[in-house]
């Protein structure tokens, strides 16, 4: 019995014409795609190269002023987050639904998981970030928790808001500063 070959995504976007059909709008550029019509919602230019390097230099800077700020502003920012997000939660799960088709339903349980994702690290950060005694081979150590740098994160956009926020929020908590982009495609 002879096997049907498998045809591989990689393959078939090399077909440029079968490309144009499927994305009729520029790739080059990030756009929303209304699910239900095909129509084009928004677009947003790719950055260029120069635009890239002001963002990883603003990224460095704000990573040296946000790993100085007490735990209590911390706190108070991501306490004003949650509350934002509590506020728009039904906005924010329209507005994936538009863009992406995601449910409405599931799109309010994605805003209600980051906030009490948000809510879960204003309760435990300073008991994660304590100086811990250890004794290794009958010597007292210590490890100390202390920001390292600015990070930079590639995520998929099928998870708008929790993708980001899981990591997002936890390494912000501690004093990290984080820079979020989404995949342009997913292939």
């Amino acid at each position: 019995m002879k096997m049907k070959a498998k045809t591989k995504i990689s393959n078939l976007l090399k077909d440029k014409n079968l490309v144009k059909e499927i994305f009729p709008y520029s790739v080059s550029d990030y756009q929303t795609i209304n699910p239900l019509n095909n129509s084009l919602s928004q677009k947003f230019s790719t950055l260029s190269s120069m635009e890239t390097s002001k963002l990883i230099q603003k990224s460095q800077l704000s990573y040296v002023e946000w790993k100085v700020t007490s735990l209590e502003t911390r706190f108070s920012k991501f306490k004003n987050l949650a509350a934002c997000l509590e506020k728009n939660t039904d906005k924010i799960a329209e507005m994936m639904a538009l863009e992406m088709g995601k449910p409405v339903t599931q799109g309010i349980g994605e805003v209600k998981k980051c906030i009490g994702h948000i809510n879960y690290y204003i309760q435990n950060t300073e008991e994660f970030t304590k100086n811990k005694a250890i004794n290794f081979e009958g010597f007292n150590n210590e490890i100390h928790f202390k920001p390292v740098g600015p990070i930079l994160s590639i995520n998929p956009w099928n998870f708008p808001f929790w993708v980001p926020f899981k990591s997002i929020i936890p390494s912000m908590m501690v004093g990290m500063f984080m820079s979020f982009i989404y995949l342009q495609e997913i292939l």
